[in-house]
């Protein structure tokens, strides 16, 4: 079975929910994670090898994702909960915007609810 790479097809867990969308392979990363181009035009960096999987026509043997399970990051020193309150600065840019932790990851990052 063979890696996935850039430009296959694959499914994905947009967000880590539990749908999956159709998308493309942009990028593989060097830190075992994958950017995807959804098909309806989104795009998303640094996807867990767990949240894809392959759209192999259904007579080629199944291909399995290359990238190992990432390690759990080390707890930072400040650290949120779902649902907590927040002012966050989206993108990373300069501005900071109010919102709502909607989901927080094994490596401590977070999936933001913006009130706007």
């Amino acid at each position: 079975s063979g890696a996935l790479s850039k430009g296959d097809a694959v499914e994905c867990r947009h967000g880590g929910g539990a749908q999956f969308y159709p998308g493309k392979i942009a990028r593989v990363n060097s830190n075992n994670t994958f950017d995807i181009d959804y098909d309806d035009g989104d795009k998303e960096e640094g996807v867990a090898a767990a949240l894809i999987r392959s759209t192999e026509a259904a007579d080629s043997p199944p291909r399995e994702v290359a990238a190992p399970a990432p390690k759990a990051a080390p707890r930072p020193e400040v650290t949120f909960e779902e649902d907590q309150r927040i002012e966050c600065r989206h993108g990373g840019k300069a501005k900071y915007y109010l919102g709502r932790v909607a989901r927080v990851y094994p490596d401590w990052t977070y999936d933001v609810d913006y009130d706007d």
